[in-house]
């Protein structure tokens, strides 16, 4: 008997960066994992200095398709969600963007991963 997987999240938190930087990343993410449809859009949270952009990514198939998203200041992020998933969310940023682990938890069932995201050097 074949078992059904229910698709699982990555939930994604962008914060310390201006809103074109939060849709860059998003945008990137989007053509990384076309199918991901079936999640909810990005989400802006708060007024001011204390904004911060989530998106609960529904995982599919990841393309590697480079996006060529243009960031104009690092980007703070936080990915939370089954650690293989987390992972592969990770992967796809790293195409496009320079990566810097910033820290880890893991749970049971369930990683969060900090990171830095700047632009590709070169």
């Amino acid at each position: 008997m074949d078992e059904i997987h229910a698709p699982t999240n990555v939930d994604i938190l962008l914060t310390d960066c201006a809103a074109e930087d939060a849709d860059a990343v998003f945008d990137a993410l989007a053509a990384a994992f076309p199918q991901a449809g079936g999640g909810h859009g990005p989400a802006r949270a708060g007024t001011g200095a204390a904004t911060a952009w989530s998106w609960s990514l529904a995982m599919g198939p990841h393309e590697h398709v480079l996006a060529h998203p243009q960031l104009h200041g690092p980007v703070r992020a936080e990915l939370q969600g089954c650690p293989r998933d987390v992972r592969e969310v990770r992967s796809a940023l790293a195409e496009d963007f320079t990566v810097r682990d910033e820290g880890s938890v893991s749970g049971d069932q369930e990683l969060e991963l900090r990171l830095a995201l700047s632009p590709l050097a070169g």
